[in-house]
């Protein structure tokens, strides 16, 4: 059973990669602003967001903004603050775990997303979610695949990376 899960987790991972590039172009993730200028109250989008030098291209968006596969599935979203097309779908939403994790059903761009996604805690700012991720990529322990996992603090979170190891996506683990 052990080794079905994994063969599970590993074919999951292939096809996560395999369907998570946008079908649009998106902005760079880079920003000209100094560090000093950017506080965590100013971010109204992910081009303000610092330390983004251990994310893919695309991860960001996915991260934040919810995005659709070439598959026209909706993937990602996993932090509310400035997603202008996503949604958590009316009482699908769980309770916070104890370190403010939670889980629900969302919609990106109108489409429903077919698995449940986590998300940082509510209360967090799209900084400290960039901060806890890179965190746990500096604390990253090899699962299977591509997929690693690391702490923030006492969250679990997991991260998806390319062969360079560049974050594709991230997300908290919610604790029951």
């Amino acid at each position: 059973m052990k080794q079905l899960t994994k063969i599970a987790w590993l074919l999951l991972a292939t096809l996560f990669i395999i369907g998570c590039q946008p079908t649009t172009p998106t902005q760079s993730t880079s920003t000209s602003q100094s560090n000093a200028s950017v506080t965590s109250n100013q971010i109204s989008n992910i081009d303000d967001l610092i330390h983004t030098e251990n994310f893919n291209r695309h991860a960001l968006e996915h991260i934040f903004y919810g995005t659709i596969n070439r598959k026209g599935q909706a993937t990602g979203y996993h932090h509310e603050s400035i997603a202008p097309d996503a949604e958590i779908i009316k009482g699908t939403r769980s309770k916070n775990d104890q370190h403010g994790v939670y889980r629900a059903k969302v919609k990106v761009d109108g489409i429903t997303k077919q698995a449940m996604s986590s998300f940082f805690p509510e209360k967090w700012t799209p900084q400290q979610v960039v901060d806890a991720i890179n965190e746990a990529y500096e604390s990253r322990e090899h699962v299977s695949g591509n997929i690693y996992e690391g702490t923030s603090g006492k969250i679990t979170i997991q991260m998806y990376l390319t062969d360079n190891d560049k974050i594709i996506s991230a997300f908290p683990i919610y604790e029951r």
